[in-house]
């Protein structure tokens, strides 16, 4: 096994664990792809960043379903970027990332066309592989281990980036290229907002910063967005816009679309201040 797949696995077990014994109090959750993992960096106990590298909106929408009646739970913050809408991680080269999804959290592979059905058989022979690793990792751990995987709040750990020279040209070339494949995937941002409503719920839809250097090759917003500000006109959900946020300097990133710690903690408090969390 690869060593990044294998490490994601035990920092997506260990955000499990850490998961598991805040869920009692947490108030905000964040969901989405890296963009929301980099993006987002909890500040307290009531806090937690549920967002992953490569996470598509029906991950997403399992997660919240899966967690919808923590007692405290008040706010949804949903990261979305501008390959959401046609980003399907079971269909694509992120496969490899599903089977983790279903053995800690138990959501299902997708079956809704061929393709879909197809690669479940590898799913499976991967969720095989996975959790024998993951067993193993179990049983090299104590007390001492798990007792600090409970300070984990779900955040990046800002430990890997594109290199310098992945321009951002082809960071939203690749991007463009998932959301051409349609806006299937918006309907679980509508699922989502009905289980917000249905619980009581606040629900966001988180659009985060980009460097200028990603953002001159993406269309404008109204028009590479146009589903979601439709469906978010019709269920009247809250989009909170950063993406051209002149805050954000080139200090503040990784690469060309993910933050650092120093643009998470900007970030986060934004978000905070627009949502009156403080």
């Amino acid at each position: 096994m690869e060593p990044w797949i294998r490490d994601y696995i035990y920092l997506s077990y260990i955000k499990y664990i850490s998961l598991t014994h805040k869920a009692l109090n947490l108030k905000t959750i964040a969901i989405g792809s890296s963009h929301g993992h980099y993006g987002f960096l909890p500040q307290n106990n009531q806090e937690f960043n549920l967002s992953n590298t490569s996470q598509d909106l029906y991950i997403s929408y399992n997660l919240y379903r899966n967690y919808v009646n923590m007692p405290l739970l008040q706010n949804i913050l949903c990261f979305y970027s501008v390959f959401s809408s046609g980003f399907c991680m079971q269909q694509g080269g992120d496969y490899v990332f599903m089977p983790i999804y279903k053995m800690l959290y138990n959501i299902d592979y997708k079956q809704s066309n061929k393709r879909e059905r197809e690669r479940e058989q590898v799913l499976k022979k991967l969720e095989e592989q996975y959790v024998e690793h993951l067993l193993s990792y179990r049983k090299s751990l104590g007390i001492n281990d798990y007792n600090d995987f409970l300070n984990y709040k779900g955040e990046s750990l800002y430990n890997y980036f594109f290199p310098e020279d992945m321009t951002g040209q082809e960071r939203a070339k690749a991007h463009l290229k998932q959301h051409n494949y349609g806006n299937e995937q918006n309907r679980f941002i509508i699922q989502m907002k009905e289980l917000a409503n249905l619980y009581n719920h606040n629900f966001y839809v988180i659009i985060p910063p980009a460097r200028e250097d990603y953002r001159r090759y993406i269309p404008p917003l109204d028009v590479i967005f146009s589903d979601l500000i439709k469906i978010a006109k019709k269920y009247e959900i809250n989009i909170i816009d950063f993406f051209h946020d002149s805050d954000f300097k080139m200090e503040h990133f990784g690469d060309t679309d993910h933050l650092n710690k120093d643009g998470a903690l900007l970030l986060t408090d934004k978000i905070k201040q627009y949502i009156k969390l403080t």
